[in-house]
């Protein structure tokens, strides 16, 4: 898989000219919502591993629940279960049929966490309601899962952390709280590494945290230097983060630079150093701005995406001149990787 771009020059400038520009391919269709509603939020992908081309893209919407999509883009199904703020997938959840993908979002009108199973057959609620956090609000989400043990991490804008262990109950899923954490700032965007066991954190004005992902782990995390305003490419606010993890060891960590809407690639190991940035650029399907969520799925979905997908929140999306509700565009990581290894000096 393309992954080494690793000499990429740090010294960019925060001009968006500077940027490499990639182009999505795929945009799936608008979430149901009025022009201008803030409801598209953060994207996550199913792995389909027997037909990689019937692997599916979801999205939660703010306003109205989990989307389904299929890889071209188009709806597959829509759980209306209410505001769904973040959500993510991890493959090989335990059920009383086999193992399945396990689908999970943070639920504001329920204030706590509410799963799915996901497989060839389709998506299925695994809990009619969702265990129910200690926080005000809920926002940010993500899950995490070693040695067979899957997590599931919940924040709120006042800087708390909450991580649960999830427990498979036959078709049904719980859980119990097993740590907190704190940030000063505002959080939300959220990224588990579950091969290294690190957890990362966006501060929406400070930068992106590093912490020990393991329930025993440390409480105290680690601000990435190269994640604050000091880095001339970052511009406030923090928010979506996702991994390029082709394997157990080399990859990359990204984070939406909203401020000057575009994206910023650290690595995924030792201080996390940056490599550049990338912009969605307007192409036969538009670019993206004021990006919320984000996702990469390093997986090889055919000749289409090789090395893997990327795909944004698009916060304005225009179909030409005409604005239309949010959405989600879908990039080739092959794209990306060959665009910054272009910018080389």
């Amino acid at each position: 898989m393309m992954g080494a771009f690793l000499a990429v020059s740090a010294c960019q400038s925060s001009d968006n000219a500077d940027f490499v520009a990639v182009y999505a391919t795929v945009e799936t269709v608008p979430v149901d919502a009025a022009v201008g509603d803030d409801a598209a939020d953060d994207p996550a992908v199913w792995f389909n591993a027997e037909q990689p081309l019937e692997s599916r893209i979801l999205g939660s919407d703010k306003k109205r629940g989990l989307e389904v999509f299929h890889l071209d883009g188009t709806r597959d199904t829509t759980d209306a279960i209410g505001r769904i703020n973040n959500i993510d997938v991890r493959l090989g959840f335990p059920t009383s049929t086999g193992p399945k993908g396990l689908v999970g979002g943070s639920h504001r009108d329920q204030v706590g966490l509410v799963f799915w199973s996901i497989d060839a057959q389709g998506i299925r609620r695994l809990r009619s309601t969702a265990l129910k956090s200690q926080l005000e609000d809920v926002y940010g989400f993500c899950l995490y899962k070693t040695n067979g043990t899957f997590y599931a991490f919940v924040n709120s804008k006042t800087g708390d952390i909450e991580q649960w262990e999830l427990t498979a109950t036959g078709d049904s899923i719980d859980g119990k709280r097993v740590r907190t954490l704190h940030l000063g700032g505002q959080v939300e965007g959220m990224v588990a590494d579950d091969a290294l066991g690190t957890l990362f954190v966006g501060v929406e004005d400070e930068g992106i945290y590093r912490f020990d992902a393991l329930p025993t782990g440390s409480s105290t995390g680690t601000l990435l230097e190269a994640s604050t305003a000091e880095n001339p490419a970052i511009a406030y606010d923090v928010e979506g983060l996702a991994l390029f993890a082709p394997n157990d060891s080399t990859g990359y960590l990204v984070a939406s630079s909203q401020g000057n809407n575009s994206y910023a690639v650290f690595e995924r190991t030792g201080k996390h150093a940056y490599v550049g940035s990338f912009t969605v650029g307007d192409g036969t399907v538009d670019g993206t701005s004021e990006t919320d969520g984000i996702e990469i799925a390093a997986f090889s979905f055919g000749e289409s995406y090789p090395a893997g997908i990327f795909i944004a929140q698009d916060g304005a999306n225009t179909d030409g001149t005409v604005s239309k509700p949010q959405n989600f565009k879908v990039v080739s990581w092959a794209e990306i990787a060959q665009a910054l290894l272009a910018k080389k000096p």
